[in-house]
């Protein structure tokens, strides 16, 4: 048990310094540029120019759009909870599992809720990505420095057909 102890405490440690966000010192918060958001092995991360973006910074990132607030508001809730469940489940998953193999006997039933729980943190993941992408696309729409397609030709093209613009992008 003491052992168990112990590894319970190292793993705690070791997870909560994994998860932490590093700050390059670069901690001014600016309202220009596109925020976008990518997904890392179990986090996401928010980049605006080229600087990582940290959850407790979109409160004033995006205080003037009402909007995009209300949007991060749910997705942040979202995201909380389906972490909240994906780490219980596991948990309760991953401990009768430990039973089983330690010779001892397992509750199924137990092991059975905590996957229930990891089912349900599937579509609360996915309700997240939907709102954190309303949030950064009302976000980016009204600081877009310019069009995402140029175009690099247009032809005036006449066949058999009649006259006609070809546009290349």
């Amino acid at each position: 048990m003491k052992n168990f102890h112990t590894i319970l405490l190292f793993s705690i440690i070791t997870l909560t310094s994994a998860m932490a966000q590093s700050d390059n010192g670069n901690t001014t918060i600016s309202n220009e540029g596109q925020i976008t958001m990518t997904k890392e092995f179990a986090s996401y991360k928010f980049y605006q120019n080229g600087r990582q973006i940290a959850w407790k910074e979109f409160n004033e990132i995006f205080a003037g759009n009402t909007y995009a607030l209300n949007e991060y508001t749910k997705a942040r809730r979202n995201y909380t909870f389906s972490k909240l469940t994906s780490i219980l489940g596991g948990l309760a998953v991953g401990w009768e599992i430990g039973n089983f193999i330690a010779g001892n006997d397992p509750n199924w039933f137990v092991s059975g809720v905590g996957a229930g729980f990891v089912v349900l943190s599937f579509p609360l993941d996915r309700k997240f990505k939907q709102h954190m992408s309303k949030a950064l696309y009302s976000y980016n729409r009204k600081h877009n420095t310019g069009s995402s397609l140029s175009v690099k030709e247009v032809n005036l093209i006449s066949n058999k057909n009649g006259l006609g613009l070809a546009v290349s992008f």
